[in-house]
Formats: structure tokens, C-alpha cells, sequence
């Protein structure tokens, strides 16, 4: 009875389940083995205190939610049936859409927050690589930063979080300016009064230019003589005109506002004209269910994920609504075998058709999620290579497409169209969730899909004219797109497993073009970089997409971040790579890479600050860039990384701070009318600085 009742009172300590690492730094484990901390901060051991109790059958402790999530995401399994059938042969289209390229082995499963996982500890269990198992890197397309390749950036970070560092209090001072400043984007307007905020017709005319000589030049949307036609009738009698046509003026004049200039002094009015286009959609779903309803739906999509910040799961969710009601008017389907069709008013059903598949992948790649489509689920051709004047829609003569190298008002969205099954493949590939893949698969479907981008590149430089400089960096960037996804995971690792450097090799050169040609502008000179481009015979800058990546989100933004980051990674390596061929500790071709790397890194870093100063109150790209460029300026220095990041870090968010002041003083330098906040969710305003660090979603995905 006496030795029951001390079983009953003896006090019981419940054994730690945090590794002595984190028990000693006082710092959150997730209970991995290694543990995320330990990783990141390259400890060579991560150990956890032996089990005292003396009942052996005592059950293991129950892992915490965020262990559990982890495991999950990385728990890759095979699954060959299904890999068997997403491998299957489209057959169905080979007469008209290019088959996308088979890739042998099997498939696996990303994760958005997995892939920000990465261990840069090479250890036995995660970067042993045989020819029996598959790797346990998860790919994830919403990957936005490079952040493997970059710990000592992610440990500050952790340390901010953890000490409630300056940085993390400035950053959230920004919090009410950035409130502020929404409050001030809002326009009274009563539903239904479309048209209220039309600007004048010299204006209008100016942004109506600016949006088909770049969006509808690569994503056909309208036939642009019957568009003029309506639109000039529309100033002559403002009051005849129907809803749905001046909401797809006002979405034609946002598209065009992002090109007026260098503020995006439009801004407001560009929000309105959004917000207009929302309001009609959820009053008249039923006007939808139009060739017009489609072609009002694709502007709105193009809209909202170039100017709002919103997350890639919504235009998911959207572009799926988008597709199934294309597919309810029968636009997968070609019109040739559809009755009453006229020849005319098929090529605009299949122009349409392709835009409506572009913006379904391209929210797949955005939200990291499978593309739910399927090459046999249409059989709609490729439209004819015609311009718009030879399309009458009224007649019923038969047409005749010109010859493939002469370019037209269909040649680029025809060119693109051509890659897409290669970059569906790899959309299904890197988004699946019941399948695995090995490294050498990966690679195989690099190489098939650089050589589809060989035939692109080649097909562009047949056209006669050349193609205009927006289309050409459209297609670069659409392209550099996939090629980053792929690889960016493995890149995190090469520098501790050589077998990766493929990777790192692939990513880099499509980086150093991109941003060569992206960020070539008065607002960003560098004298270095101008010579560069002067002796190599550059291509003139394209002020259309510059504008686009100072003013706009979506790809414009996260494909050139992407870049840069990469461009970033680089440098900080070879920083600290010594040649093995020479004897000095630098050679004149390394210092000419390194002077370019750090050029283009610099001014990423400013073309990021004048993100902010044309209005966009996103302030992590400035903060996490100029935290990259510290530290890649330290090693080359030999100064203490650590104190480098700290206080380029600092120093970043009090300028963001002081821009964010500037916009709000001054109203945005908006024009009369304050603007509006149609997207109340907007990510942006989620804490980048108190998210939880176990996973780094909230740092490096873009809240769009």
C-alpha cells in the first residue's frame, strides 16, 4: 500500500523532446533528425537526450503538428500506375499541338514548404545519392526566393524573430503606413454606375495603345478592329454603350495604366476599373457564359494578378472557374467541327482558347498546385498565323494563313502555344503528389526542355519583322520560368554535394540573360553593366516590360526576383571559390564574372527600391536583396558576415520605412481621386517578420 501510494505521488518530468542544440540556444525544435536550426545553422551534430525512463514499452511521445506536416510533405512514395498513366502518349492532338516530351522514371511530389526546408548540412540521409533511391528534395513552384543557398541570410532572420531585433520593429512600424496608405486608395462608387471613372479620350487612346502593343501582342484575347470600332463608338455615345464593354475598356485601360510610366501614377484609377470588372462578374455571372463574358474573364485575370497582390491559390481557384466556362461554350472544342461556325469567328474561338490554357498553367505554376488539364481534354487546333484585318467576321470565305517565318498579330502567342505540352509536363511533374522522382530525371526534363526552348528562340529569329522587345523578354521570361522551378531546389545543395552543380549551371546563364536584358534602364545604370552591354551589341531596352517589373506582380515580378536571387547565390559562392588552376587567389576571368554578378546584383537591389517608390508597399524584396547583397559584400571584403547582414538589413527596412512615409504624405502621388483596395485579403499585409520560421512561406512566396 506504502509503495503504491509513492508510485501515485512521485513527481514525473516529462523527458524533453528538443535537441540539446535548440535546449541550449533556447530556440523552437521541430524534432527532425537533423532539425531545421541545426541545419541552417551547418551544426555537425544535432543529438537529443537519451530516454531514462525504465518501462522500455513506454510509447514514443507524440511529434508536434509542425514535425507531423513535415514528415507528411516529405514522405514521397511510388505510386507506378499512376506515373505509368500521367506518362501515357497524347495522341489525340498530334496533328496540331506539339507532343510534350516524354521523361522517363518516376514523378514526385512538391511542396510549397518542404522545398524552403532544404538542409544546407549534407548529411548521409540527405544528399546521399544512389541508383536505388530517389531524392527527398521536394521541387515547389511557388518557391519565390532562393533560400538554401543563403544561411547565413536565414540566420538572421531567425535571430530577428527570436530577439525581436530592430529590424523586426521597424518592419512592423511599416504596418500602419501600409494601412494607411490602402485607406487613402478608396473611391466612392455606387454598383452598377460603370463608366464613372473614365479618363479623358486623348488618355484613354494613349493607355488603350499601350495594352495591344504588349498583352494582346502574346495573349490574344480581342480582335482589335472590332474593338476600335466599338470603342470609338462608345466615346461617340457613352450612354448607348453596353456594361460589358466598357468594363472591357476600363480592363484594357488598368493593363495600360502599369505602362504610363515609371509611379504607376495611375494606380488608383487602375484599381477602380479592377474593382468595376469584379462587381459585373458576381452581378451577371450569366454574361459570362459569352464569347465577350470569356474575353472579359481573361483581361480580369490578367489584371488582377499583375496589379494585386494576391496568393497564387486564388488565381488557381479563379482560372479553374475561367476554363470550365470556356469548356460550358464549347471553346475546347475546334470550331471546324462545330455547325454555323464561320471561318473568321473560329480563329477568335481558338486564339481564345489558347490564352484561357496559358493563364490555367501559368495560376498552376503560381499556386504550386496541379494544372487539373489534361492534353486530351480539348482538341481545339492552333489558331492560323493571320493578323486581325484579315479576319471579317461576318463573311464566309475560307482563310488562308500566312507563311510560318512572316509575323503577324498571332505569331507569338502560335509560338508559345507550341511549347506548351513541355511546360505542362513539367507543370504535372513538379505539382504531383502521388509520385517521385530521381535527380536524373530532373535533369532529363531540363534538357527536353531547353531544347524546346532552342526551336523557340529559333522560330523567333525567322520572323520577319523581328519580333518587338516586350514579346521577345515575354517569351524569355515565360521560358526562364520552368528552367528555375526545376532547379532551384538542387541548387540550395550543390555546394555541399557536387552532384548538383547541374543544377546551378542550368539556372545560371538564363539568369545573367534575363536580368541583363530586364533590368536595362536609365532609372538603373551601372557603368560596368553598359559597358558590358556596349561591347556585346545588347539589344535596346524594352521600357514596356521594365515598366511592367517597376509597376506590375505575377511573373514580372517573381520571375525577375527569382533571377536575382540566383545571380545573388552566385556571387556569394564565388566569393569564396578559389581556382584550381591558378596559383593566385583570384584570375582575371573570375574577377570580370564577379564584377557582373555584383553589378547585376546591385542594381536588383535597386530596381527593388523603386518597386517600393512607385507604390508598392511590399517591402520584403528591398529588405531580403539588400540582406543578400551584404553578405556577398562581406565575403568578398573578409569582414564579419553576420554584422554585414545585420546592418544591411537594418539600414533597408528604415529606407522602406521612410519611402512608405513619403507615399503616404504625399497620397501616393495619386491625382485627385485617392485609389481603392479591391482585394481586401491581400496577402502583403501578412507580418513577414513574426511568421512562423519553421517554415519560410511568409518570407519568400510572393502574396499575390
Amino acid at each position: 500500500m506504502q509503495a503504491a501510494s509513492e508510485r501515485v505521488t512521485r513527481p514525473h518530468r516529462r523527458r524533453a523532446l528538443a535537441c540539446l542544440q535548440c535546449r541550449k540556444k533556447k530556440l523552437k525544435c521541430d524534432h527532425g533528425n537533423p532539425c531545421g536550426n541545426c541545419s541552417r545553422a551547418r551544426n555537425k551534430t544535432c543529438t537529443y537526450a537519451p530516454t531514462t525512463t525504465e518501462d522500455s514499452t513506454t510509447p514514443e511521445p507524440r511529434p508536434s503538428r509542425s514535425s507531423v506536416d513535415e514528415i507528411e510533405t516529405r514522405h514521397l512514395y511510388n505510386s507506378a500506375s499512376r506515373a505509368e498513366e500521367s506518362r501515357r502518349p497524347e495522341t489525340l492532338f498530334t496533328k496540331t499541338w506539339d507532343s510534350p516530351s516524354s521523361v522517363p522514371g518516376e514523378r514526385w511530389a512538391p511542396s510549397a514548404v518542404a522545398s524552403l526546408l532544404l538542409p544546407t548540412e549534407g548529411s548521409p540521409n540527405d544528399l546521399a545519392m544512389s541508383q536505388d533511391k530517389s531524392q527527398t528534395i521536394p521541387i515547389s513552384t511557388s518557391l519565390d526566393g532562393l533560400s538554401g543557398p543563403l544561411p547565413e541570410v536565414l540566420t538572421w532572420i531567425d535571430k530577428e524573430y527570436a530577439t525581436k531585433g530592430e529590424s523586426l520593429q521597424v518592419r512592423q512600424n511599416c504596418k500602419p503606413l501600409i494601412k494607411r496608405l490602402r485607406q487613402q486608395r478608396s473611391m466612392a462608387w455606387t454598383p452598377g454606375d460603370y463608366g464613372r471613372y473614365l479618363p479623358s479620350r486623348h488618355l484613354a487612346d494613349a493607355l488603350i495603345d499601350s495594352y495591344l502593343r504588349t498583352f494582346e501582342s502574346v495573349l490574344r484575347v480581342l480582335h482589335i478592329p472590332s474593338f476600335r470600332r466599338d470603342y470609338h463608338l462608345m466615346w461617340d455615345q457613352t450612354s448607348a454603350a453596353s456594361p460589358h464593354f466598357i468594363v472591357q475598356v476600363q480592363l484594357c485601360l488598368a493593363l495600360g495604366a502599369s505602362l504610363y510610366d515609371d509611379t504607376f501614377s495611375l494606380r488608383g484609377q487602375a484599381l477602380q476599373w479592377i474593382q468595376e470588372a469584379i462587381t459585373w462578374v458576381h452581378s451577371s455571372e450569366k454574361s459570362c457564359l459569352s464569347i465577350a463574358g470569356i474575353q472579359n474573364l481573361c483581361l480580369l485575370e490578367l489584371a488582377r494578378r499583375n496589379m494585386l497582390e494576391i496568393h497564387g491559390d486564388r488565381s488557381w481557384i479563379r482560372s479553374g472557374v475561367l476554363i470550365r466556362t470556356s469548356m460550358v461554350i464549347g471553346l475546347h472544342r475546334d470550331p471546324g467541327a462545330l455547325p454555323g461556325v464561320l471561318p473568321a469567328q473560329a480563329e477568335i474561338r481558338r486564339r481564345l482558347w489558347a490564352t484561357v490554357l496559358e493563364l490555367t498553367l501559368s495560376s498552376s505554376m503560381d499556386a504550386g498546385c496541379p494544372p487539373l488539364m489534361s492534353l486530351d481534354d480539348f482538341d481545339c487546333a492552333l489558331p492560323m498565323n493571320l493578323n486581325d484585318e484579315a479576319l471579317d467576321l461576318r463573311s464566309h470565305t475560307e482563310l488562308v494563313a500566312c507563311d510560318d517565318d512572316m509575323r503577324t498579330d498571332a505569331s507569338l502567342q502560335i509560338a508559345l502555344a507550341r511549347t506548351l505540352p513541355d511546360r505542362l509536363a513539367i507543370s504535372k511533374l513538379i505539382n504531383s503528389i502521388k509520385a517521385e522522382a530521381l535527380y536524373p530525371q530532373i535533369l532529363s526534363s531540363s534538357m527536353s526542355f531547353k531544347n524546346t526552348c532552342r526551336l523557340l528562340n529559333d522560330s523567333l529569329r525567322r520572323l520577319v519583322p523581328q519580333p518587338t522587345g516586350f514579346q521577345r523578354l515575354y517569351s524569355e521570361m515565360t521560358m526562364c520560368r520552368y528552367l528555375f522551378t526545376l532547379h532551384i531546389p538542387y541548387i540550395a545543395v550543390s555546394a555541399q554535394n557536387p552532384m548538383f552543380l547541374q543544377s546551378r549551371n542550368i539556372c545560371i546563364e538564363p539568369a545573367l540573360n534575363f536580368a541583363h536584358s530586364a533590368l536595362n534602364s536609365p532609372l538603373l545604370h551601372d557603368a560596368f553593366l553598359e559597358s558590358i552591354r556596349s561591347a556585346t551589341g545588347a539589344d535596346a531596352p524594352c521600357e514596356d516590360f521594365f515598366r511592367l517589373a517597376l509597376c506590375g506582380l505575377g511573373p514580372y515580378r517573381t520571375v525577375l526576383y527569382q533571377a536575382v536571387m540566383i545571380i545573388g547565390g552566385e556571387l556569394s559562392r564565388t566569393s569564396v571559390d578559389r581556382p584550381e588552376t591558378s596559383y593566385s587567389d583570384s584570375t582575371l576571368t573570375r574577377n570580370i564574372r564577379s564584377l557582373e554578378l555584383s553589378s547585376l546584383l546591385r542594381v536588383g537591389v535597386e530596381w527593388a527600391k523603386q518597386r517600393i517608390m512607385a507604390g508598392q508597399d511590399n517591402v520584403k524584396d528591398y529588405i531580403i536583396l539588400k540582406a543578400v547583397l551584404g553578405c556577398a559584400d562581406a565575403k568578398i571584403k573578409g569582414l564579419p558576415i553576420s554584422d554585414a547582414i545585420e546592418a544591411s538589413g537594418l539600414e533597408a527596412s528604415l529606407e522602406a520605412k521612410a519611402m512608405l512615409t513619403q507615399l503616404v504624405n504625399t497620397g501616393d502621388l495619386v491625382s485627385e481621386e485617392p485609389e481603392s483596395v479591391p482585394d481586401s485579403g491581400s496577402g502583403s499585409l501578412d507580418d513577414f517578420w513574426t511568421a512562423d520560421l519553421s517554415s519560410y512561406d511568409d518570407f519568400f512566396l510572393p502574396f499575390e
